[in-house]
């Protein structure tokens, strides 16, 4: 009793103690709570799940994605609210004619593609799968969509099987939609390009890369580096055109880097840095018709590793890259964008240079390439893919010249390139201009003449006459060209019969 009596006495004199135990109480109740959100923040993305009613269009959003109304007050947010309906609306079609997946989530928009939509699917049996849904472009898309080529693209794609390749576990060809549905396990550590900014990889493209990125280590460069370029000499190989290396397309799955968007080639989707690239190329004297592009490209996924951050312009500065990174990276840099022999390295030189040399690929000593049995379809599939390459390139230069479409003759009725003769225009875009008549040129007036008199007014030209009407109404088209000279109408009298006869 004692005890109680002094602890209230010395509550009494000292009434700041509970006071700051309480507060900080709370504040540490505050932190717990800030945390778990945060947390739970950064595992969820938005969600597009199937209401009681079957409307897949309403959303429930569990982290990424924003659902204030302020913001979809904005014209921006309520396009993108607009484009992601109409996602839906198509891949709910997709999924009533393919019961076997089941929708989990619908991803904001994580790439750079605006024609490209993102989901979450379930097989049944399987692990989670992220399909993407491709608008294929109107102007340089080669394939159509039809179900001959829908098959022929996936036997293909089962030829291309690689440790270091994507595997697509399914593809389908919307021709209704006028989609592209490619599947593909779901990579949670993202791309090469997530690893760089250290961001969520399922997080809205607009958000996720403006964190602050850093270069990677020199020891993931070149691990990165090695699967890349094996990847590379495996497609090349097998005469498939690529020309879509970026970091964005280098996903980390199970303990791999392997390449995605093989599709993109095949349905008119541009390189994002396609324009740096010709221009890096043309510096060089590289071709841009062969495999120098896909170097380039790999030259400038090299910088942005190693630099962590976009190559800005076509070439980089050696100075810049002096004391920013590591002088192995450098003498590849340079052996890439400086040849000493004013060319382009080939895919094999890179692969045997030592930073890459170093680095053990141990699945592929356990891997059985498949054998290549070319169909009739895919051999002209892959004859279209090379043949892309120019038609890119002519409609590069199109858009450089202003115009906005290719010539009907470039593709053919069943979506191929038509062959274009050598001896034939076709090679250029460019119209033949045609001739116009030009004014004759003046004579020198004879000596004496009065030069400062003006020329002698000459008549105007009668106007045309008047185009013939196509029902052959010869007393109309008289009366009509009267009416035009001028020509007055004789006067016209009325006899009234309709009086009763006397």
């Amino acid at each position: 009793m004692a005890f109680y009596d002094e602890w209230a006495k010395y509550m009494r004199e000292h009434i700041w103690v509970p006071i700051v135990v309480g507060g900080t109480f709370l504040l540490l109740l505050a932190f717990i709570i800030w945390r778990c959100c945060c947390n739970s923040n950064k595992k969820g993305y938005a969600s597009l799940l199937p209401s009681t009613n079957g409307d897949v269009t309403k959303l429930n959003y569990s982290g990424y994605g924003s659902s204030a109304p302020a913001d979809r007050m904005r014209p921006v947010a309520m396009e993108q609210d607009s484009t992601k309906q109409a996602a839906s609306i198509r891949c709910q079609y997709f999924l009533r004619a393919n019961l076997q997946f089941k929708l989990l989530r619908h991803l904001d928009c994580i790439g750079s593609r605006v024609a490209k939509s993102w989901f979450v699917i379930k097989p049944m049996g399987d692990v989670d799968q992220l399909m993407t849904m491709i608008e294929p472009a109107p102007t340089t898309t080669l394939l159509p969509i039809t179900p001959t080529i829908r098959q022929a693209l996936r036997d293909l794609y089962i030829l291309l099987q690689h440790p270091y390749v994507m595997t697509m576990s399914h593809l389908d060809l919307l021709p209704e939609q006028k989609q592209v549905v490619v599947l593909h396990p779901l990579c949670i550590k993202g791309s090469v390009k997530d690893l760089i900014h250290r961001c969520n990889p399922i997080a809205a493209h607009e958000r996720k890369y403006r964190a602050r990125a850093g270069p990677l280590p020199l020891k993931r460069v070149a691990h990165i580096s090695r699967h890349v370029l094996e990847a590379l000499m495996f497609l090349k190989e097998r005469k498939y055109t690529y020309r879509s290396l970026h970091s964005g397309n280098v996903l980390f799955h199970n303990g791999m880097y392997r390449l995605c968007g093989l599709e993109g080639i095949y349905f008119g989707h541009l390189h994002p840095q396609d324009k740096l690239i010709h221009k890096a190329l043309e510096k060089i004297g590289g071709d841009p018709l062969s495999w120098d592009y896909d170097v380039i490209c790999f030259g400038r996924l090299l910088f942005e590793m190693a630099l962590g951050y976009t190559l800005k312009g076509s070439l980089p500065d050696v100075e810049q890259l002096v004391g920013k990174c590591e002088y192995q990276v450098i003498e590849v840099l340079v052996l890439i964008f400086f040849h000493p022999d004013g060319r382009v390295p080939s895919v094999q030189e890179l692969a045997e240079q030592p930073l890459f040399q170093s680095i053990r690929c141990t699945e592929l000593q356990r891997y059985l390439p498949p054998i290549m049995v070319h169909t009739n379809e895919i051999k002209s599939i892959l004859k279209a893919g090379r043949k892309q390459k120019s038609l890119l390139r002519r409609q590069s230069i199109v858009q450089r010249k202003g115009s906005k479409t290719l010539r009907a003759s470039d593709v053919s009725e069943t979506g191929f390139l038509s062959p274009t003769p050598a001896s034939s225009a076709a090679v250029s875009p460019v119209a033949t201009p045609v001739a116009v008549s030009s004014p004759p040129a003046r004579t020198a007036p004879p000596l004496g003449s009065d030069v400062s008199a003006p020329p002698p007014s000459t008549a105007a030209p009668p106007p045309p006459p008047a185009p013939a009407a196509e029902g052959g109404d010869n007393e109309r088209n008289a009366l009509l060209a009267g009416i035009r000279r001028g020509s007055a109408l004789r006067p016209t009298t009325t006899v009234d019969k309709s009086g009763p006869m006397l």
